[in-house]
């Protein structure tokens, strides 16, 4: 009853509409009128829910974690998330204090770490498909003193699973001061995919699986080119470039595309052949399969290179890795923050696009002066 009158109180002082707690009372979560948050399970380390919000049609699962301060009593925890993971496939953010660290490089100090401990954490989080966000501010949420010497640890983190990578792609971390606890606060900026913007030039490894490849690189790379030195070679390279674009949209094509249609061309062809099984039905069943084969063998390499996993083996298949490798890489190189020349943090995007105003044209001057050295060089060498 004291709990409940606590927390209460708490809700008031705070101007929250709605408020929920664990049995242990050590997770005490609040919200607002717009938020709809069903329990789906309540321990004494997790504290579960369904979430929507009035704005949007999509629902997701959060859980709040607080977890106990020893490596057995942890195992209850990372058994029930491996069980609450089993059954959802919308978008999960999971977030708290794991009293846990990932590695040896959250910790600083000289007590000595237990390996194992370290080692159950991260099973958990593979076993749950979970991912750590980006987040910024200081490396460690937790600071202490233990054996008479001060210790900084990383114990607090968000994660999230692959569907709510793609529900909200740019979401991060900010790991704010201390001020009266021992743990850093943690503010999650929950973002979606930014506006597309033209794509840079990126040469693709699958190009080099064409015959046409190589005679279409020499022929374009032989044609006649005036100027000298480097305003030479630079124009050769932007001629390549628009080459290559041009020529793999007319080889290749939509590689996505052309996956799902050789799938359907494929199933249509073992219907034919199971209608009628002559030599000639089977001949185009096995002609389409290769088709089939190749689209495949392009589309994985297309996703080993933007997952950059070079050390898979030849045959380590799997498409949906791809994806979260790709998902996991893009959401650490998006910038969630800047700071000016003041050392102010920048977040609302006004203020980004003063900034990018400035950068651009600063960036406009430079390459002005870049241009007239080449052709200064240019000349120089007439």
């Amino acid at each position: 009853m004291a709990e409940a009158f606590n927390i209460e109180s708490l809700r008031l002082k705070l101007s929250f509409d709605f408020c929920l707690f664990n049995p242990s009372n050590k997770i005490w979560v609040f919200w607002r009128c717009g938020f709809h948050f069903n329990v789906v399970h309540n321990s004494e380390q997790v504290l579960h829910v369904m979430a929507g919000h009035d704005s949007s049609t999509e629902t997701f699962f959060a859980s709040f974690i607080y977890a106990k301060c020893t490596r057995v009593g942890r195992h209850v925890l990372w058994s029930e998330l491996r069980a609450l993971a089993s059954s959802i496939t919308r978008p999960w953010l999971v977030g708290g204090d794991f009293n846990a660290i990932r590695t040896l490089a959250e910790y600083t100090g000289r007590a000595h770490q237990d390996l194992g401990a370290i080692s159950d954490f991260n099973a958990a989080i593979s076993d749950c498909h979970l991912q750590e966000l980006p987040y910024s501010g200081s490396s460690y949420t937790w600071s202490g003193v233990r054996s008479g010497s001060r210790i900084w640890k990383r114990l607090d983190r968000v994660l999230a699973n692959h569907q709510w990578l793609s529900f909200l792609p740019n979401t991060s971390v900010q790991h704010l001061n201390r001020a009266t606890s021992d743990h850093t606060p943690l503010l999650v900026h929950l973002r979606g995919a930014d506006a597309s913007a033209p794509k840079p030039f990126k040469f693709q490894n699958f190009w080099v699986s064409s015959s046409e490849f190589q005679s279409t690189v020499q022929s374009n790379w032989e044609l006649p080119t005036q100027g000298y030195g480097m305003y030479r070679l630079a124009f050769k390279l932007k001629r390549m470039k628009a080459c290559l674009r041009h020529w793999s949209r007319q080889h290749f094509g939509n590689i996505f595309q052309a996956v799902r249609q050789n799938e359907f061309e494929v199933q249509q062809k073992e219907i034919l052949f199971e209608a009628a099984p002559t030599d000639e039905a089977r001949a185009e069943l096995h002609r389409t399969k290769g088709i089939l084969l190749h689209s495949l063998r392009v589309e994985e390499d297309y996703w080993r290179q933007k997952a950059r996993l070079r050390w898979l083996k030849d045959g380590d298949c799997n498409t949906r890795y791809f994806h979260a490798s790709v998902r996991e890489k893009r959401s650490k190189l998006a910038i969630h923050r800047i700071k000016d020349a003041g050392g102010v943090g920048l977040r609302m995007k006004t203020a980004l696009a003063r900034k990018r105003l400035v950068f651009s044209r600063v960036f406009l001057q430079l390459r002005r002066l870049a241009t007239w050295m080449i052709c200064w060089y240019t000349f120089r060498g007439l």
